[in-house]
């Protein structure tokens, strides 16, 4: 652990507990700090209190989809830079465009191999804090 830089964190946004463990716990072997939310309206507070490096959202979730908890992060202050990734096991191009449009960074079909999938992210964090040093 690096004492000078805090870890980064990762805000994962989904409805479904089973998929917000497995993904707790890759990104926790990836050293990142977890934060959680069950909701599109949970995710956009909890957005707001931990200023995270990079945010996973379900597309699917009852209330609010993951379009529109994108949407009104992008629309936050500080909501325009931070890379969101969505996730859903719907495969239509459509929505692919729609998340797109939406400020969604990348999107990924579940299910995936979270393992994986968390070291990608770290990838992508460390690189993006590189270039913000520079």
């Amino acid at each position: 652990m690096n004492l000078e830089t805090p870890e980064p964190t990762v805000l994962i946004v989904d409805d479904d507990e089973s998929t917000r463990f497995f993904l707790r716990i890759a990104f926790e072997a990836q050293n990142f700090i977890v934060a959680e939310a069950n909701s599109g309206p949970a995710g956009i507070q909890s957005f707001e209190k931990t200023s995270p490096s990079v945010i996973v959202v379900d597309y699917t979730m009852p209330g609010m989809d993951g379009i529109q908890c994108c949407e009104k992060i992008r629309a936050l202050e500080n909501g325009q830079r931070i890379p969101i990734i969505m996730l859903s096991g719907n495969a239509d191009p459509n929505l692919f465009e729609r998340a797109r449009h939406a400020g969604v960074d990348r999107f990924v079909i579940k299910p995936a191999d979270w393992i994986r999938f968390a070291e990608e992210m770290r990838i992508l964090v460390d690189a993006k804090s590189t270039d913000t040093e520079s």
